[in-house]
């Protein structure tokens, strides 16, 4: 019973360890900022859950607004919205909290499902329009919640950004 016991703390410690999202080579913040689309600070002012999608399981999807405070690139005003999923082991999915503020570097593209070889991994054609643009919050690496010590070294590097036009 005892060798029982200590094999299953090993497995359930092991696949503590397996969930987590870690970033071996994370592009640098400045590298970042020539990848994407958009760069700014905004608080969340609303996550709205999106409907389930069959072939996802659990895994949720989310339209995140934002106020936005300063932009560094893409400056698309006082307010937008980026879509994201609940966080998973492949990195994608933030979690962002309503009333937090956050470094967002983000990607534009036309609203599609993914695939990993046959097999559905996510998508977004079932609740906007194929082809839609649409703002998703990169993989993670840069970015993130303002009260992090690296997103503050990050808007560091930024320098000042420009306030939001109208």
């Amino acid at each position: 019973m005892h060798q029982f016991v200590t094999f299953l703390a090993l497995v359930l410690s092991t696949v503590h360890l397996a969930v987590g999202c870690t970033i071996v080579n994370p592009p640098s913040t400045l590298e970042a900022l020539k990848q994407v689309t958009v760069v700014f600070r905004g608080t969340v002012l609303a996550s709205t859950q999106l409907p389930s999608h069959p072939k996802m399981g659990s895994r949720q999807r989310y339209a995140i607004r934002l106020s936005v405070s300063e932009y560094w690139k893409g400056d698309r005003g006082k307010t937008i919205t980026l879509y994201d999923l609940s966080p998973g082991t492949d990195c994608i999915g933030h979690g962002f909290e309503r009333g937090r503020e956050y470094l967002i570097f983000a990607t534009q593209e036309g609203a599609r499902d993914y695939f990993l070889g046959d097999d559905f991994w996510f998508g977004w054609a079932d609740v906007l329009p194929p082809g839609t643009m649409m703002l998703q919050p990169i993989i993670a690496g840069v970015g993130g919640a303002t009260s992090a010590q690296f997103v503050r070294q990050e808007i560091r590097e930024l320098g000042h950004g420009l306030a939001p036009k109208e």
